[in-house]
């Protein structure tokens, strides 16, 4: 291929066009022209963003991929790995942080001489800049483990100047690019184009389907999506004239041809286009992929706010067909489930993300959503918000409850209800703050006399893994507990006033403690301020203080102290808060603790003992590699541990990783 770069470290390959598959990539990665200026290559590992995927949050997870494909053909690879995990400093955690990840793909650049890698649809990407995950602070962190080493990164993208731009500002002179032309992938749309008429036209002549496939092929100016997306106006029995007037008909451009298909939702009958709408904005922002049976009843919820329960629509292939695909196709598709061939349960997807991303701007809002708070939030926080508030209407509702609906696999009246209730209050909280509706409905739903309440709880814990292989919970927590746990904070400060603060449950679980957990300070500061048992403890020995120490909310701490908590007060087996915030890192809470302890020795008391086999959480903290600035020879005497202990203590306030 010409105008090909020589030897770059760091490779960008710009589409020009919405739509790239990944067999053309692979002809140019593997081109002579570009394999001769490679090293040898002894790994070549690849990762696909796209947008049905999570991995659209976090490009994090293509440097996961990468280092265990990595892994899967090398031993020394494994091997480094392995070591890695046993000098691990938080042998607790299931799931290496993504420090350790940077590090050890860093290590393995070293290790594995000469690996290629591949990270296709990066533009997909969720957060391109200003975040945590972005993809800016990925590329950053990825071109400063491979410059300098034998390695070569490929990335494939639409033209994305916050992409160019973080690849070029880092590393200027290891950087090249190349943008794909419609000429570079013509033979490659010329047949996906002959694929798709081929497979739709079957019954035409060889002539005719030979024509359209051409036809098609010169229209789409280089972009698949373009051709798929044709695929739905390929009809048996349409003559041939029909078939070239529609095509070239048909813009060219992504945005022109979303026009052309919105302008036609548009135009639908009044109850048709309120359909497509709610089908549209479930398609694009529900937390992952309905089905057409889920999506069913969503949509009936936002018809009717409630559910035909006497007259539900048989969901078989012309529902599809005539409810969802003639409504809003192709801006959706609905594809099979290989393990399942039922209309009800093919999913409803896009077909590519740019669709929400056009979406986004052009769904309506209902009128009850208030006009300035559409002007000052996103607009993708308005769309939760109504997906918020039909969850909420569905769980309300107790015939979903019913067992006796559950006679058929997967009926009409409950098929929505399990996304409904684990994902109503992710739509809240990625929702607009404070919205009036949706407050209203979440305070009558929190509510232990609200009819559907017990068996959405039910359902809840049933699916919580650390309720698992505990003794039955016979007293279950409050209404307030969930709130917190859920992460609704706003609606946890309107619950406080409402209910029982120190409602428990009989395993303990209290509304302070999950508080404390998460290290909802406002929310905390409230609950104590309305008298909550600072000191109550679950069945396990923890104390709210334990549990924020345990996490490192160095805030909750100290509003705890301020209400004269005891830190010396051991779980079950014999925990302390410091012992805890030690054994999990979190210096700050150490350095805290401490010097309470020292302060509260240097008052003339001395009651305060280390845990049992107490110096091994020095020796954690010494493994840290961080710093304690706070040292009186006394706190020997304080914690009372062992002499190596104490050494610990000291290696750790040097630096050392002893």
């Amino acid at each position: 291929m010409p105008g090909l770069p020589t030897c770059p470290t760091l490779f960008l390959i710009r589409i020009c066009g919405a739509s790239f598959y990944s067999f053309t990539l692979h002809n140019l990665w593997e081109s002579q022209s570009y394999r001769s200026c490679q090293v040898i290559i002894s790994a070549h590992e690849e990762y696909v963003f796209t947008s049905d995927l999570e991995s659209r949050k976090d490009p994090y997870l293509a440097l996961r991929s990468w280092i265990s494909q990595i892994v899967s053909r090398h031993e020394t690879a494994f091997e480094l790995v392995r070591r890695r995990r046993e000098l691990n400093l938080e042998p607790a955690a299931t799931r290496a942080t993504r420090a350790d990840v940077i590090t050890v793909f860093t290590q393995l650049l070293h290790a594995i001489p000469g690996c290629a890698f591949v990270a296709d649809g990066l533009d997909e990407c969720t957060y391109l800049d200003n975040s945590s995950t972005s993809v800016k602070k990925f590329l950053h962190d990825v071109t400063n483990a491979v410059v300098g080493t034998n390695a070569r990164v490929l990335f494939v993208s639409r033209a994305e100047p916050k992409i160019q731009h973080a690849l070029i500002e880092d590393a200027p002179e290891s950087f090249a690019e190349y943008k794909i032309m419609p000429e570079d992938v013509r033979s490659d749309t010329a047949a996906f184009s002959r694929d798709i008429v081929n497979r739709k036209l079957s019954n035409e002549t060889d002539d005719f389907r030979s024509t359209i496939s051409e036809t098609m092929a010169d229209r789409c100016q280089g972009q698949f999506l373009w051709l798929k997306i044709q695929e739905d106006s390929l009809r048996a029995g349409i003559t041939k004239k029909e078939l070239q007037q529609a095509i070239e008909d048909t813009p060219t451009g992504l945005d022109d041809l979303y026009d052309h298909y919105w302008t036609r939702i548009t135009q639908l009958k009044e109850w048709e286009k309120k359909r497509a709408f709610a089908l549209l904005r479930w398609t694009a922002f529900a937390l992952r992929s309905l089905t057409v049976c889920e999506i069913a009843e969503a949509v009936l919820i936002v018809e009717f706010e409630n559910l035909p329960w006497d007259d539900f629509p048989a969901v078989d292939n012309a529902y599809v067909n005539t409810m969802i695909i003639d409504l809003c196709g192709p801006l959706l598709e609905v594809r099979n489930d290989p393990s399942n061939p039922s209309a009800g349960q093919r999913a409803v997807h896009l077909p590519h993300f740019t669709v929400k991303q056009y979406l986004i701007y052009r769904l309506p809002m209902p009128g009850w959503i208030l006009h300035n708070d559409r002007l000052q939030t996103s607009h993708e926080k308005s769309q939760n918000t109504v997906l918020a508030k039909t969850c909420l209407q569905y769980v309300s509702l107790y015939q979903v409850w019913d067992s006796a609906l559950h006679d058929s696999p997967h009926p009409l009246g409950v098929s929505f209800r399990r996304y409904a209730a684990t994902s109503w209050h992710q739509h809240v909280r990625s929702g607009l703050r404070n919205d009036a509706v949706i407050l209203r409905l979440c305070m009558g739903f929190l509510s232990r006399d609200y009819p559907t309440w017990d068996s959405w709880r039910t359902l809840i814990d049933s699916e919580d893994p650390k309720l698992r292989g505990k003794d039955a919970e016979t007293v279950p927590p409050g209404p307030l507990y969930y709130a917190v746990e859920m992460g609704l904070k706003d609606v946890a400060i309107s619950l406080i006033t409402e209910q029982n603060v120190n409602e428990t449950s009989s395993l303990g679980r209290s509304p302070l403690g999950i508080a404390c957990t998460k290290g909802f300070i406002e929310v905390v500061k409230l609950m104590v301020q309305n008298r909550a048992n600072i000191t109550a403890a679950d069945n396990e020995g923890w104390t709210p203080v334990i549990a924020a120490s345990s996490n490192g909310h160095v805030q909750v701490v100290k509003l705890l102290l301020e209400n004269n908590i005891d830190i010396t007060a051991a779980d079950n087996e014999g925990w302390t808060p410091v012992y805890v915030a030690s054994f999990n890192g979190h210096v700050e809470v150490v350095k805290l603790l401490l010097l309470l302890l020292l302060l509260l020795f240097n008052a003339g008391g001395n009651r305060y003992s280390q845990p049992p086999e107490g110096h091994r959480a020095c020796r954690r903290l010494s493994r840290s590699r961080e710093t304690l600035y706070i040292w009186n020879y006394r706190i020997k005497n304080i914690l009372q541990i062992k002499p190596n202990g104490y050494w610990c203590l000291l290696r750790c306030s040097r630096g050392s990783a002893g």
